[in-house]
């Protein structure tokens, strides 16, 4: 298969996002097949769109550049739609509105949560022939092998990485746990760390921050550690959480988003505003869970073994999945004068890859 993959791979730490491609792009090369970034050649078979906004820094080409292409190159490449964000989780009013217009050029919808489908769904968005396909870590790098157990008696060591300082990432509650630490029962008993990027209104006083980390090095400081936490608001599939229960780590999660989707087997959540009782609830019932998550599910042969099934499904009904796309009635040139025209409006930026 050629598959073009709407992606620029950045090294060094960024975010999920970042670390899904890698792994897809390695997974899908080592079996053969090939992984462009860009929509220059004329027989590409799979087209993955994982950005349509032409703002983003990691995006090669876009829902209109799909749309040329469809419409001047090559109508028989199928174009799957990888959807990972949402409204919910930005301050932003269109973040939602936005895929659902690129959606459009798609044949098939890739969610990444049953609750990120269900949350396009509840806000009226119907995306064409939807699937969910859940995130996952890569096993080589994030394992617990080497990792720390804790003995019951030391501080329980607690942390949490993000690339984003988006207030939604959860940094009320991590603020609150910084403040927590302030008080002798909190800090005799627990250590916190910060694995990233702090908001500028952030002030840590308690807390110990580590500047963005990727690949082995944010593995080793993940396995340093006993219990993860994630306080995430309306995350649809972050890959921070799962990373740390690769590595063996609990987590103490917020009931948000598809928090609880990829961790309620594999931790505890803690109420809304009640993190300090969340972490009190962590040292009584450790023993119960860190002994499960050696079978914690979320890796990335999983997760790309379930994108090799649909690309080879998909080609398999070509003909069909070809006529499934909604702008077939009405010319591809409006379409992309439409994505463009939204794109110049939101984000007052306009380029072309085609």
């Amino acid at each position: 298969m050629k598959i073009a993959l709407g992606m620029r791979l950045l090294e060094g730490p960024w975010g999920g996002g970042m670390q899904f491609g890698k792994a897809f792009t390695r997974y899908f090369d080592e079996r053969g097949n090939h992984v462009l970034f860009d929509l220059r050649d004329p027989e590409i078979d799979i087209i993955l769109l994982t950005d349509p906004r032409r703002s983003s820094a990691s995006a090669t080409f876009s829902d209109a550049d799909i749309a040329y292409y469809l419409t001047n190159t090559n109508p028989r490449a199928i174009v799957v739609q990888r959807v990972n964000d949402n409204s919910r989780s930005r301050n932003s009013n269109f973040r939602s509105r936005r895929l659902a217009l690129a959606n459009h050029c798609a044949h098939q919808t890739v969610f990444v949560s049953q609750w990120l489908q269900g949350d396009y769904e509840a806000d009226g968005f119907s995306l064409i022939e939807p699937v969910v396909i859940q995130n996952g870590g890569d096993r080589s790098v994030f394992h617990p092998v080497g990792g720390r157990r804790w003995d019951g008696q030391e501080k329980v060591r607690v942390v949490t990485h993000h690339w984003s300082t988006n207030w939604k990432k959860g940094f009320d509650v991590y603020s609150k746990i910084d403040m927590l630490l302030d008080q002798q029962q909190y800090r005799d008993a627990f250590e916190f760390t910060f694995v990233g990027r702090v908001p500028s209104t952030v002030r840590f006083r308690n807390t110990r921050v580590v500047e963005p980390l990727a690949g082995t090095d944010l593995a080793d400081e993940l396995r340093s550690h006993h219990v993860y936490i994630s306080a995430s608001i309306g995350e649809p599939a972050g890959m921070h959480y799962i990373e740390g229960a690769l590595c063996g780590l609990p987590v103490l999660y917020r009931q948000s988003g598809s928090l609880p989707e990829y961790c309620e087997k594999w931790g505890w959540s803690f109420a809304e505003g009640n993190v300090g009782l969340g972490l009190l609830n962590v040292r009584e019932r450790y023993s119960e869970v860190k002994p499960q998550m050696a079978d914690y599910p979320y890796d990335i042969e999983q997760c790309c073994d379930s994108y090799d099934r649909l690309f080879r499904e998909l080609l398999a009904n070509q003909d069909e999945v070809l006529g499934r796309r909604k702008w077939t009635h009405f010319n591809g040139w409006i379409f992309r004068s439409c994505a463009r025209a939204f794109d110049l409006l939101i984000y007052g930026h306009d380029r072309l890859t085609s």
